[in-house]
């Protein structure tokens, strides 16, 4: 339903863009639909259990997706992985991986762990970094970030890797990523304190 009508606002504010001054005392009726009255383009729409204030907020988000030419897809999908975490948290449930690859799944009086194909990139991973070799790290560790991106340890790599490149802004922006997912657990309490002072070194450089 939400994404109903967000796609619906979305195709009802674009066209208005480019529309010449209409009138008109036109009714709606439906669950959410639109209707031109008075001039100037002004659009009133009325959707069932949606406030006036509810309304006001949905016209600003789409009117930022419309002036950042944002993917309306990806916003959606941004969207459905907050509500997850949202889920999540509601019900005690949690998930993630830890530094090493390993998925943990934690709710109240539970807690189980599972070795998964994570643990193998996680070696391989380390094993480049220790060599020296940036672009293999660097390669690597992207390609695993789009396969879990919701896995921290192949950002803090990345950002490492772009580094010693020095791509800073591409390494920044890693840096920064790791360490929002991170969020202080104690099994990336080593890679943090590294991450924070490589992010700050990159910060002041030149």
């Amino acid at each position: 339903m939400r994404y109903i009508l967000f796609l619906s606002l979305l195709l009802i504010a674009a066209p208005c863009l480019g529309q010449t001054t209409k009138t008109g005392g036109a009714r709606t009726s439906g669950s959410c639909s639109p209707a031109v009255t008075g001039s100037n383009n002004q659009f009133t729409i009325s959707c069932q259990g949606i406030s006036k204030q509810q309304g006001e907020e949905f016209l600003s988000i789409l009117n930022k997706i419309l002036s950042h030419q944002l993917d309306p897809k990806a916003v959606m999908d941004k969207l459905d992985e907050i509500e997850n975490e949202v889920k999540k948290s509601n019900t005690g449930v949690w998930s993630g991986y830890d530094f090493n690859g390993a998925r943990r799944s934690e709710s109240p009086g539970r807690s189980e762990v599972v070795a998964g194909p994570e643990i193998n990139i996680f070696q391989q991973l380390g094993k480049l970094n220790d060599s020296g070799d940036w672009n293999g790290l660097l390669g690597l560790a992207e390609k695993q970030i789009k396969q879990t991106p919701d896995w921290p340890t192949p950002y803090l790599f990345a950002g490492i890797a772009s580094a010693r490149l020095g791509q800073r802004e591409v390494a920044i922006e890693r840096l920064q990523t790791f360490l929002s997912g991170a969020d202080d657990r104690m099994d990336y309490q080593n890679a943090t304190n590294y991450a924070k002072q490589l992010l700050e070194q990159l910060r002041a450089a030149p």
